[in-house]
């Protein structure tokens, strides 16, 4: 991706999964980048580190070409452990950030990472166009986050695209997502034993299809974009595919869930960007356990 080289970009959340695997394949790629974090971290060659805080400092970021923001209280536990804290870093934050960007000469396009979540229990496979109803706090704050973003789009001519993502996995990922819970729950349940998992379906990506899509949105999007597998899985079935790998007797489980049922994403509009996504779960799932 010769396109990235000397790029000047802008990564908040840069320290997060998502945020720490498209820095080091930013970095790759020759950008130019800059991760504003909250703590003190080292700078070299291509990527500077700026301390702040989104919801709080006032910023002018008109320098950047590229800005992929990726800062957010994320996940449905720690939004409800703190509310306040959630709504001042994903809503506030978001509108902070575009202020610092407002009337930029140099913003080439500024990516919003929003959840799947957005979109709740309805038909599926959803498409951008479907309509969004949240149920947890955590989509409801991200969609806030969206129509901010969409809000300056209009009243400032901001290039913009926003990426509603599925369920990640990939190595170095932490608890409490879902796939390392699962992994760990097994690990430590006895042979012959029998674990429990939610009665529903995801949409499982791997972390490097997410930033191949990323990359591929914010170099040729423009509007709203699904990124996910395109496939549905039950939660169940990852959970027999890591037991059959660890070679692990267990019984699974199933219980109901009052989170969102079903995840399916409808990915034709950012295939058409020519992104498609390369792991196959099986694949991807081994590769985390083989570096377990």
């Amino acid at each position: 991706m010769i396109f990235w080289k000397n790029k000047k970009v802008l990564v908040t959340g840069a320290t997060g999964f998502i945020g720490s695997n498209l820095v080091k394949k930013l970095v790759d790629l020759d950008a130019d980048v800059t991760a504003l974090v909250r703590n003190q971290r080292v700078s070299s060659g291509n990527l500077k580190y700026l301390i702040g805080d989104i919801s709080k400092d006032n910023f002018n970021f008109k320098e950047f070409e590229y800005v992929f923001h990726l800062a957010a209280i994320v996940g449905v536990v720690k939004c409800n452990e703190d509310a306040e804290l959630a709504e001042r870093i994903n809503v506030k934050g978001t509108q902070f950030l575009l202020e610092s960007v407002k009337g930029s000469e140099n913003l080439k396009k500024f990516i919003y990472t929003s959840t799947a979540n957005v979109y709740g229990n309805q038909a599926f496979p959803t498409r951008e166009t479907s309509h969004t109803e949240p149920i947890d706090f955590y989509a409801q704050t991200k969609l806030k986050g969206e129509r901010i973003v969409l809000d300056y789009q209009g009243k400032y001519n901001l290039p913009i695209t926003i990426a509603r993502i599925s369920n990640i996995y990939g190595a170095g990922q932490k608890l409490p997502a879902a796939v390392p819970n699962i992994i760990k729950t097994i690990q430590e349940t006895e042979e012959g034993g029998e674990i429990t998992v939610g009665k529903a379906t995801r949409d499982f990506v791997s972390i490097e299809d997410v930033i191949t899509g990323l990359l591929t949105i914010a170099e040729k999007g423009e509007g709203i974009y699904n990124l996910g597998s395109g496939k549905e899985t039950s939660i169940k079935t990852v959970a027999q595919t890591i037991i059959n790998y660890l070679n692990k007797p267990l019984i699974v489980r199933e219980k109901p869930v009052k989170e969102m049922k079903r995840c399916f994403l409808d990915t034709t509009k950012i295939n058409s960007l020519g992104w498609f996504p390369h792991w196959k779960l099986e694949e991807g799932l081994k590769q985390i356990l083989e570096n377990e």
